[in-house]
């Protein structure tokens, strides 16, 4: 069994919360997925309203069918600029407030940044926010954002 520090436990039942509102139990990441993206650090709160779940990830995967099925150990590349967003989520009741928009300006600064959306609304917002549709998958859509130009000063 794995032993997690506080915080770290404090930040997967603040994560779980959220879905909890947000999303069917079915539709939430797994404890042992969201405990592996936690202790590596791949996450983004806001506050205690949203968050942000990804993983910078081999950047060949997308030709893999199947790699929903791999796991996280499996698909983590640490020094890779390809990102893959597991979940992002706000609280109802702060929703439509540029939270997820903000959410996805605290990513790492990626080459390409991949998920997948279930929902009509989740194909909306990430196509409002620069994300192709790449084809489909059983699940929903698998979706592809392209390079984003730094923020930082040179």
């Amino acid at each position: 069994m794995t032993h997690l520090r506080p915080q770290l436990s404090q930040t997967i039942d603040l994560i779980r919360s959220i879905e909890a509102q947000c999303f069917p139990s079915d539709m939430r990441i797994s404890s042992e997925d969201l405990k592996f993206i936690v202790q590596h650090q791949c996450f983004v709160l806001h506050e205690t309203i949203g968050f942000i779940t990804y993983l910078p990830i081999d950047p060949g995967f997308s030709d893999d069918p199947d790699f929903k099925e791999s796991n996280m150990v499996d698909l983590f590349c640490p020094d890779s600029r390809t990102l893959f967003i597991f979940g992002i989520a706000v609280l109802p009741h702060h929703q439509r407030k540029s939270i997820a928009y903000e959410l996805l300006n605290l990513l790492p600064e990626s080459d390409c940044i991949f998920t997948e959306a279930v929902s009509p609304s989740g194909v909306a917002f990430f196509e409002r926010n620069g994300f192709e549709i790449m084809h489909a998958t059983s699940d929903g859509q698998l979706m592809r954002k392209l390079a984003r130009a730094s923020s930082k000063s040179a």
